[in-house]
């Protein structure tokens, strides 16, 4: 008889279905934000991943300064 293989296929179901249960888990509570929250922080993480590219270049009285 040789070695048994450490993590078989059954094994991998089962870390991928605990795995899909935390990502559900997860996403549920986040859902539980108010819709305008969210969509408050998406846009200052975009304003500030823009301003981060544009560097020092920002036009005087911009959000960026």
């Amino acid at each position: 008889m040789g070695p048994t293989p450490i993590a078989n296929h059954h094994t991998e179901e089962r870390w991928v279905a605990m795995l899909g249960t935390h990502l559900r888990r997860q996403a549920s509570t986040w859902l539980h934000v108010p819709i305008p929250t969210q969509l408050r922080y998406v846009l200052l993480l975009r304003v500030w991943l823009w301003c981060n590219d544009k560097g020092h270049d920002a036009p005087m009285g911009s959000v960026c300064t």
